[in-house]
């Protein structure tokens, strides 16, 4: 999920312009200054010392707010930023930089409620409808951020970020089949989206279609050739296939570049069950044997029960 820290810095610049303009507000404008060349620390002394003559400033606790987020100290941008609303509720900027403080902050039931006032204020304003889905999806309330995805989504069809968002929720709600066309939408608008493809993989996996999930795991897999579990995802999809031998072929890397993933070991050594090579299977259960000791002993009842000796 993207953060509004940029937006943030290009909103507080556009203000301080205007502001600057203001004869009454010329002993600010060396803390606007300061701002607009990114000297964030030199920001916040000139703003407050400017605001403890001049304590009724909407606009100047704007400043120090957007001095505080850009030096990522959330507490007291989020105070800068309610004392800007309190004396000017109709600054929306600052609504909207509360609530990135929250989000940035982590606090993410506040940044979802700022939010909320945000859209209401500006239905069109379509980062704040993607900005209020990631935090409600933060805080795992799936079919709420669907909906704020959506919305971004009606006002611009195309924003790659909408759609992968959305699918993200679909999939961290568990609704794999729903995620799937998003995550697809997502892929097509932005083929490079971090992790996008491991997760349609996994829907794919999750929804019995095991031959779309081996064809994007491959190509997880030839993207990060050094990713164990990115080996081991396709060797499973391979297993569900029943293509045993193409699942030995991708576990037999995922143990080369992790010899202590246990999960990989257990299920090189099914595969070769599988295959009825038991010799081969038994030597992984002494490999198992060393790394859990819990899932060795699953291994070998099911190696028994099959036949090994």
């Amino acid at each position: 999920m993207k953060s509004p820290l940029t937006l943030a810095f290009f909103a507080a610049l556009i203000l301080a312009i205007g502001v600057h303009a203001q004869p009454a507000r010329r002993s600010s404008d060396q803390a606007f200054a300061d701002l607009e060349a990114r000297r964030f620390e030199a920001a916040i002394r000139n703003f407050k010392e400017y605001l403890a003559k001049e304590p009724r400033d909407a606009s100047a606790f704007y400043g120090l707010g957007t001095a505080y987020y850009e030096t990522e100290d959330f507490a007291n941008a989020i105070a800068a930023f309610k004392e800007s609303l309190r004396l000017n509720p109709k600054m929306t900027q600052a609504q909207r930089l509360l609530a990135a403080s929250y989000y940035a902050a982590k606090r993410f039931e506040e940044a979802s409620a700022e939010y909320a006032v945000v859209v209401k204020n500006s239905p069109n304003d379509e980062g704040g409808w993607i900005f209020l889905g990631n935090s409600l999806d933060y805080l795992g309330r799936f079919p709420e951020a669907i909906a704020a995805y959506k919305k971004a989504i009606e006002l611009s069809p195309d924003n790659p970020e909408a759609w992968c968002e959305m699918g993200v929720a679909q999939y961290r709600g568990k609704k794999f089949a729903d995620a799937i066309d998003p995550l697809k939408k997502c892929l097509t608008l932005d083929p490079s989206a971090d992790n996008k493809e491991r997760l349609l993989a996994n829907s794919y996996y999750n929804v019995g279609e095991y031959a779309n999930a081996v064809s994007l795991y491959r190509s997880v897999a030839e993207k990060e050739p050094k990713d164990a579990v990115a080996h081991k995802y396709l060797a499973d999809a391979y297993f569900k296939l029943r293509d045993y031998a193409s699942a030995v072929n991708s576990l037999k890397i995922a143990v080369a570049l992790d010899p202590k993933y246990s999960a990989a070991v257990d299920q090189l050594g099914r595969a070769y069950l599988a295959q009825g090579d038991f010799a081969s299977a038994k030597a992984q259960y002494a490999r198992l044997l060393e790394l859990d000791s819990k899932a060795a002993a699953e291994f070998w009842a099911i190696y028994i029960k099959l036949g090994g000796k």
